[in-house]
């Protein structure tokens, strides 16, 4: 085929090729003559920030030319990294820095950090803590390299460790712990270290708790005038013996006559050194005990006035006589706890006592030693007894003839066991030593706790001591604490078992949060032809028995020559008490293993 232009002719194959060449060439020439494209400008949505050490922030790149790359100037305040268009800045350390941003065109963008220097910041700034125990507070702030510094490191000391410091208690007192950062920032920690904190004592599952701690109590009961200032100065003066030998209670046992001569419930005698006893035990870290002894059998005597205001209160036998203390030797008037005379003065007289020294100091409160009637007389048929039986009996509607009181002496054994009767006296003696309780709490306030003796002796007898044993634990609704007297029964040398099953089947049966424990887990006279062997029976049959809440030991003095005292004039241990205070570590393994 051929083309003609202006009449000439060119070639179909020639004009291709030169139609391609024409048009490389003018691809070419408009490349070299089209104008750059501007690089845009690097802008972000924050060019300055402030966070705290640890802490991370974003930072958005709003326009670029990609390609973008981080660099800081001060790692050791902040890092930074890039992906696509977010900048990840974090915070590690205070100060201030700069990170660049820069994408392909070279372009730049400067964030300005700032990590600010941290508070100091606790997370207590005031403790308080028994003597030897520690306790951790918390930095939940600061610029680290920590350091602490204590006032007075008798009372307190401290160390750190990272953002922990550790504080220990030493003695007590009032002291200031002193905490600084690598910045000298300071902040105080104020520490009291207390001896004693009654606030932390709690009697549960029938164990004595302090500060959330289970502690196995070692009572000491010393036997003395605690109305009488020199005596109780004495015993001020033994009690770091007495602590060293790793008793941790002692139990003050107050005659109602040392302190009311007159016998009307007001004491006549100050209870200034009763109070400095209390106090000086207290702040050894030690467990104050208040007994009042209030009864007239065992070693107690009524005032000698009180018989002045009421005549008629004396407690009558079988016979129609007056009952002397024959059982014990003490040859004292045995008072009817029938006369409301009587229990009325003794509610007095608790609350008095209570009303004169710290009550919150007292670990518990303790009603008349052994409260109960006379084992080997039967008592009582007073004219009190008489009215308050007829009361009952209406009461409970009971109406038989064979359990009405006789008119006249003597009353025949028909009736002194009659079952009626010493129902009525079981829970008549129980009510007794409900309101000497409830006397107590008046005072010391409902959450007090109570410990009530509970004497269980041979059968032929019992009934004598306290009619119904069963109906005198049910009807004890008022006592925390039941201590069971005797725990071992001599005559066999065995376990007192039925005592231990009566307080553990009433216990169980009306659901009872008793501590289960003894009234003189031993004394000075009654064990002593024990040999150690036989002593150590004795005291594991009390773990087993009981709630393992603690051991009470009479007489705790020292007096060669006194029979019922525990040691010798030089303290040294006499045989019945060797056995517990030279194996003291073992028995708290035992203690504490030994289930019941």
């Amino acid at each position: 085929m051929t083309i003609v232009i202006s009449n000439i002719r060119i070639n179909k194959k020639i004009l291709s090729a030169f139609s391609l060449a024409y048009l490389i060439i003018t691809i070419i020439s408009c490349s070299e003559n089209k104008p750059d494209i501007p690089a845009i400008d690097l802008k972000l949505d924050k060019s300055a920030v402030t966070l705290k050490r640890g802490k991370t922030v974003a930072v958005t790149i709003e326009s670029g030319n990609g390609g973008y790359s981080v660099a800081t100037k001060d790692e050791k305040i902040a890092t930074a990294s890039v992906n696509e268009n977010i900048v990840t800045i974090q915070a590690v350390g205070e100060g201030m820095t700069t990170i660049t941003v820069t994408d392909k065109q070279q372009k730049k963008a400067i964030i300005n950090v700032i990590v600010p220097y941290a508070s100091l910041k606790l997370d207590k700034s005031a403790v308080t803590l028994k003597r030897g125990k520690t306790i951790a507070v918390t930095i939940e702030s600061g610029n680290g390299g920590y350091s602490v510094t204590t006032k007075d490191e008798k009372i307190a000391t401290a160390s750190v460790n990272e953002n922990i410091v550790t504080i220990q208690a030493v003695g007590e007192g009032v002291t200031v712990i002193t905490i600084i950062d690598s910045r000298e920032n300071t902040t105080n920690i104020n520490v009291n270290v207390v001896i004693a904190n009654s606030d932390l004592w709690e009697i549960k599952n029938g164990k004595f708790y302090d500060d959330d701690e289970w502690i196995f109590l070692k009572i000491a009961k010393p036997l003395r005038d605690f109305s009488n200032a020199s005596q109780v100065d004495k015993l001020i003066s033994e009690l770091d013996i007495l602590q060293s030998k790793r008793y941790n209670t002692i139990e003050i046992n107050c005659y109602w006559h040392h302190f009311d001569h007159n016998g009307d419930g007001i004491p006549d005698k100050s209870l200034a050194p009763l109070n400095w006893l209390i106090n000086a035990i207290y702040k050894k870290g030690m467990y104050p005990c208040l007994s009042l002894e209030t009864y007239a059998v065992g070693g107690g005597t009524i005032p000698s006035g009180f018989w002045d205001r009421n005549p008629d209160a004396y407690a009558i036998d079988d016979k129609g006589n007056r009952v002397k203390d024959t059982e014990y030797g003490f040859g004292s008037s045995v008072v009817s706890i029938f006369h409301s005379g009587y229990r009325s003065t003794v509610h007095e007289f608790i609350k008095n006592m209570a009303k004169g020294v710290d009550t919150d100091k007292i670990l518990y409160f303790e009603t008349t030693v052994e409260p109960q009637y006379m084992g080997s007389i039967a008592l009582c048929y007073s004219k009190m007894a008489k009215k308050e039986y007829e009361k009952w009996r209406e009461e409970n509607q009971i109406t038989d003839p064979e359990s009405e009181m006789p008119p006249t002496f003597p009353i025949p054994a028909s009736f002194v066991k009659n079952p009626t009767w010493n129902k009525f006296r079981a829970q008549f003696l129980a009510k007794w030593v409900n309101e000497d309780a409830a006397a107590y709490r008046s005072i010391a306030g409902e959450k007090a706790y109570v410990a009530v003796d509970y004497l269980d002796a041979n059968e032929n007898v019992q009934y004598l001591r306290m009619g119904d044993p069963i109906e005198f634990l049910t009807h004890l609704t008022e006592a925390n604490i039941i201590q069971v007297n005797w725990s071992w029964y001599f005559p066999n040398n065995t376990p007192n078992q039925k005592a231990y099953n009566r307080v553990w089947k009433v216990l169980n049966e009306h659901s009872r949060d008793w501590v289960v424990s003894e009234h003189m887990t031993f004394n000075g006279s009654d064990f002593v032809n024990y040999t150690e062997l036989q002593l150590n029976r004795i005291l594991e049959n009390t773990l087993k028995q009981g709630t393992r809440f603690g051991w009470e030991f009479v007489n705790v003095s020292n007096n060669s020559r006194d029979n019922f005292s525990l040691y010798e004039d030089d303290w040294a241990p006499k045989k019945v008490i060797k056995s517990v205070d030279n194996r003291w570590e073992y028995w708290l393994e035992r203690i504490h293993t030994t289930e019941p």
